[in-house]
């Protein structure tokens, strides 16, 4: 069957040069830009936008160590509670290097640290949640460009400069939460779609990892997606706005940016500052956010109260193995019993099963025996402990 085929257009133009042609500032320019619409193309399906890596925040070396009261905003004449927060007297915040791709598929990269001014707006001192003694200011980052020294032969004396070379610079720039530009590259799912902007662009209401449809769409936050049906979903590609990437928000009281925003990483390394504020909302890339937004939203206490809760059950599994070993008069040594359970730890049950109808000999030295039938006995109870629970 010869059915008519259907063309549609791409977003890259590409220019065709011919021989004696005349060519133009715009021929060449579009040549010039075709490579990059490719690169872009590619990096919005596969990276999406969001933070790579980076972007730490500090107090502004000039306010750092200057640590005074947190005084409330509007505060009561009768009283002079400050909840015992302290802040560093002034409002700089030092944004350390860091990469991102924003909305178009472009990079953005800071290779030193840049201050930045978060000063609150005047009478803005209320947070979204109602507290009236704090409030948050967001920190965003784009791409932008700026006109260096003109070539000799394009600027004639008295002329209007007209520069044949331009440097790629980032604009980092504080906002209220609501007054972030539309279709800011941010995870930010209970936030209105109005300010970030409800139709993706991988910038916007929902989540990846964490909500319902594609990344960015304003879906159930609460339903994680599976990571490979997160990394195959496509962004519209029609919905960017100015290409501003969150890199995240800062609680401010009247003195200044509260200590609390600077708080270590979590015991045990990790994802550094993670979950925490001021990071909270940001985007990562589609790989890390596939894979890792759950982990680094969760609330520091919940995720040490699993992780003892999942010390807790594996130290009842081995247990259970231990009584079963004892009940079956398995004479196991303490390194033999070792093995056994780190079999348990590692969910290699099933596969010991398999590589011991194969290879008998490779299954046993794995759990440092040396008779079949002791071998079998440990596998089966194994076997059984992992079912019942």
């Amino acid at each position: 069957m010869n059915k008519p085929s259907t063309i549609v257009p791409m977003r890259s133009t590409a220019v065709n040069f011919n021989y004696g042609m005349i060519v133009n500032d715009t021929d060449l320019t579009a040549a010039m830009h075709y490579p990059v619409q490719l690169m872009q193309a590619v990096n919005r399906a596969v990276y999406g936008c969001g933070i790579v890596c980076g972007f730490p925040f500090d107090p502004a070396p000039e306010i750092c160590g200057r640590i005074v009261d947190c005084d409330p905003c509007k505060k009561p004449a009768s009283t002079n509670q400050t909840d015992g927060k302290k802040a560093y007297q002034g409002f700089k915040v030092q944004v350390g290097r860091g990469t991102a791709i924003d909305c178009h598929g472009l990079p953005i990269e800071i290779c030193e640290p840049a201050v930045v001014d978060v000063s609150p707006d005047k009478c803005g001192c209320k947070c979204d949640d109602g507290d009236d003694k704090t409030a948050w200011v967001c920190i965003a980052a784009r791409r932008t460009r700026a006109d260096e020294a003109p070539r000799g032969d394009c600027c004639d004396s008295g002329s209007e400069v007209n520069c044949a070379r331009s440097r790629d610079h980032v604009e980092i720039k504080a906002f209220s939460p609501k007054g972030l530009p539309d279709h800011t590259c941010y995870n930010w799912p209970d936030k209105d779609a109005g300010g970030g902007g409800g139709c993706g662009c991988g910038c916007g209401g929902g989540g990846t990892a964490g909500g319902q449809g594609q990344p960015g769409s304003s879906g159930d936050y609460g339903k994680p997606m599976h990571p490979c049906d997160c990394l195959v979903q496509c962004d519209p590609c029609d919905c960017c706005g100015e290409g501003w990437v969150l890199l995240g928000c800062v609680e401010v009281c009247e003195t200044g940016v509260i200590v609390g925003n600077f708080r270590p990483p979590l015991d045990g390394g990790g994802f550094g500052p993670y979950p925490r504020a001021p990071y909270r909302h940001r985007r990562m890339i589609k790989p890390i956010e596939c894979r890792c937004r759950e982990y680094l939203i969760e609330d520091p206490g919940a995720q040490k109260a699993q992780q003892a809760q999942t010390a807790q059950s594996v130290a009842e599994l081995e247990k259970k193995i231990e009584a079963k070993v004892k009940e079956a008069k398995l004479n196991l040594d303490t390194t033999q019993m070792k093995l056994a359970k780190g079999m348990m730890r590692l969910g290699a049950t099933e596969q010991l099963e398999k590589m011991f109808k194969e290879q008998p000999t490779l299954a046993m030295n794995m759990l440092g025996l040396r008779s079949q039938k002791t071998s079998r006995e440990v596998l089966n109870i194994l076997a059984g402990v992992v079912k019942d629970n």
